[in-house]
């Protein structure tokens, strides 16, 4: 029996949408149709075309969902990013799925844009997903909820600063009005917030073990092009921040209102409520951030 016919463990099923498959490349990995409870047939064998037409059959007789192996998300992650916005506006798929199709996407590119040696070549796609992000943060309700279901505390670098990124938005829909260049900008100054600590391990000191990371990422990030707000806030999301573009000060105190909630998130454990790891956040932040800020916090986080 070929190893494409052998139907894999049930616990290993991950749900895909429709959106998005279809494309002219061969699909790299199986499909699978779930026929019941624990009961699940090959529809798609690694290797062929999987067109438009083939979606099309499986929407009309009904089928919302194929299941691949968990093992292969990576590969579909890849195979649906160039149509991750796509995806995220069929509101024929329930928006908690559609949300775990851009968590999975984004956090791919990210780790894959920290373990570059360069930006550069992976930051059309960091762009890409933020843009679409907004998209969807700005079309429908409850995305950052879904989002934060998500938010599991990993230290690695590319983990806390997407982390950063979602929130970064979350909080731009409400402090700055909301609109896609805003949130644009502010899911790229937190995706890109510790460039300059790239090569160094988050959680080793903090701040304090590295103050200049910020304008050392401003640095990198000079070159690149990126819109007018990012920079600035980069650079100053840990300091006194300035600047004469409307928005622009505010970007900064967003930026590290994010990071310093990761941080304390990260830095609590598992086991630590959200009540705690926001008092431990304004214990060690008195002062630091407008009301206005931490009050869309608060409301993002339900407290």
């Amino acid at each position: 029996m070929a190893e494409n016919d052998v139907t894999p463990p049930a616990a290993s099923w991950a749900p895909v949408p429709l959106a998005g498959l279809a494309e002219d490349l061969a699909c790299e990995f199986p499909l699978y149709l779930r026929t019941g409870a624990d009961a699940f047939v090959l529809y798609h064998k690694a290797g062929e075309a999987l067109d438009a037409s083939h979606v099309g059959r499986l929407r009309v007789e009904g089928i919302a969902e194929l299941f691949v192996r968990s093992d292969d998300l990576p590969a579909y992650f890849r195979r649906v990013e160039a149509a991750l916005q796509d995806v995220l506006i069929d509101r024929a798929t329930p928006l908690v799925r559609r949300v775990g199709v851009l968590h999975g996407v984004a956090r791919q590119v990210a780790s894959e844009l920290f373990a570059a040696p360069s930006l550069a070549p992976g930051l059309g796609r960091a762009q890409r997903v933020v843009t679409a992000t907004g998209t969807l943060m700005l079309r429908e309700d409850g995305v950052f909820a879904k989002l934060r279901g998500a938010f599991d505390g990993a230290p690695e670098l590319a983990d806390h600063c997407l982390r950063t990124s979602f929130l970064c938005m979350a909080l731009a829909r409400t402090v700055l009005g909301g609109d896609a260049a805003t949130l644009r900008e502010a899911g790229l100054a937190g995706l890109l917030h510790d460039v300059g600590r790239v090569g160094a391990a988050v959680g080793e000191g903090g701040e304090a073990a590295d103050p200049d990371h910020g304008p050392r990422g401003a640095q990198v990030l000079a070159a690149l092009r990126l819109a007018p707000a990012v920079e600035p806030a980069v650079r100053d999301h840990h300091g006194a921040v300035a600047g004469t573009r409307p928005g622009g000060a505010d970007l900064a105190r967003i930026v590290g209102l994010a990071d310093a909630f990761d941080e304390t998130f990260a830095a609590a454990g598992p086991s630590a409520s959200l009540f705690e790891v926001l008092r431990q956040l304004a214990a060690a932040n008195e002062g630091r951030f407008p009301a206005a800020h931490v009050r869309a916090l608060l409301r993002l986080f339900r407290v």
